[in-house]
C-alpha cells in the first residue's frame, strides 16, 4: 500500500473503489450514507486534534442490521456461521445474513457484544473509520463517524499526536486500506460469477415455533448445478484465478440457515 500523509490528514492513494454507497467529496459524503455511518468526516489534524476514541467492544450500532456486507477474503471464516448471499442490482454485493427479520441481528446481545466464538465481520470491525474518495477521484481520505458514542475530546486513543496521525489512526488506515483492496477483489469475483451466469435468485423459508412463516427473498446464490456444468476450461480458469474457494464457501454457507433459525428460536 502506498500511503500519503498531508496536512489534510491520513490518506491512501488509488484503490479499487469504495463499497456501495461509499464516496466522498473532500470531507462531505453523498446523501446516501453507507451502512452504520451518519456523520463521517475526513480526519484533519486541526479540526480533530483534541478528539479520540475510548476503547471498548460495544458493537450495538449493528444490532438492528439483518445483512452485513462481506468481502471474499472473509468467506472461509464466515461460511460456517452465516449464510452468504448476493443482493442488489448491477454487480450484487455479497452479504452475511445475521437475522431472520429486518432490523434484527441475532449475534448481538443486550449489552452490545457480539456472540462469543462467532466471527466478527470486517465491515463491523472497521467502524467508525471508513475510506472515502476525494473529489479528485484519485485518493481516498480516512474518515471517522462523528456520531460514534465512544468518540470524544480527550479520548484515550487520540486521532493525532503532535499534529501527526497517532498509532491508532495508522492502524485504522492500514485496516481500511486492506478492506478496500478486499472489496475490489470481491467485486471482481462477483463479476466473474455473472459472466458465467452462476448467480440465480433464491429464497429461504422457515416455520417458527409460534407457527409464523418467515420468508427471506430478493437475493441470489451460486447455482451448484450450473457450476458443475461449466466447461472444463472455464472451471480450470476460475480455479487458477483462486476463485473456487470462495465459490465453495458460499455453497457451504447455505447450511448455516438452519443454525440461524435455531438461534432465532432459542431467543424467542
Amino acid at each position: 500500500m502506498t500511503d500519503e500523509k498531508s496536512a489534510a490528514g491520513a490518506k491512501t492513494k488509488g484503490g479499487n473503489g469504495a463499497t456501495p454507497g461509499e464516496a466522498a467529496r473532500g470531507g462531505a459524503t453523498r446523501s446516501i450514507m453507507p451502512l452504520f455511518y451518519s456523520a463521517p468526516e475526513a480526519l484533519n489534524p486541526e479540526r480533530h486534534a483534541a478528539l479520540g476514541l475510548d476503547p471498548g467492544e460495544d458493537v450495538g450500532f449493528a444490532a438492528k442490521t439483518q445483512a452485513i456486507p462481506i468481502t471474499l477474503a472473509e468467506f472461509p471464516a464466515a461460511c460456517r456461521t452465516y449464510p452468504i448471499v448476493f443482493v442488489g442490482a448491477g454487480t450484487p454485493q455479497p452479504v452475511a445474513i445475521v437475522g431472520l427479520h429486518q432490523h434484527e441481528n441475532l449475534f448481538i446481545d443486550v449489552d452490545g457484544r457480539w456472540a462469543a466464538g462467532a466471527y466478527v465481520l470486517g465491515y463491523v470491525c472497521r467502524y467508525p473509520y471508513i475510506l472515502v474518495r476525494e473529489i479528485s477521484g484519485e485518493n481516498f481520505a480516512l474518515c471517522v463517524d462523528r456520531a460514534r458514542p465512544r468518540l470524544r475530546e480527550g479520548g484515550e486513543m487520540p486521532f493525532f499526536v503532535d499534529g501527526k496521525p497517532s498509532e491508532w489512526t495508522e492502524k485504522a488506515l492500514e485496516f481500511c486500506a486492506a478492506f478496500q483492496r478486499q472489496a475490489g477483489a470481491t467485486e471482481a469475483f462477483v463479476k466473474r460469477l455473472q459472466e458465467h451466469e452462476l448467480l440465480v435468485p433464491n429464497q429461504a423459508q422457515f416455520t417458527m415455533k409460534s407457527g409464523d412463516t418467515v420468508r427471506i427473498a430478493d437475493y441470489s446464490v451460486i447455482d451448484e448445478c450450473k457450476l458443475q456444468s461449466l466447461l472444463d476450461e472455464i472451471y480450470l480458469q476460475l480455479r487458477s484465478e483462486g476463485l473456487m474457494a470462495g465459490i465453495y464457501c458460499q455453497l457451504i454457507s447455505s447450511q448455516s440457515w438452519g443454525d440461524l433459525a435455531r438461534r432465532a428460536q432459542a431467543g424467542m
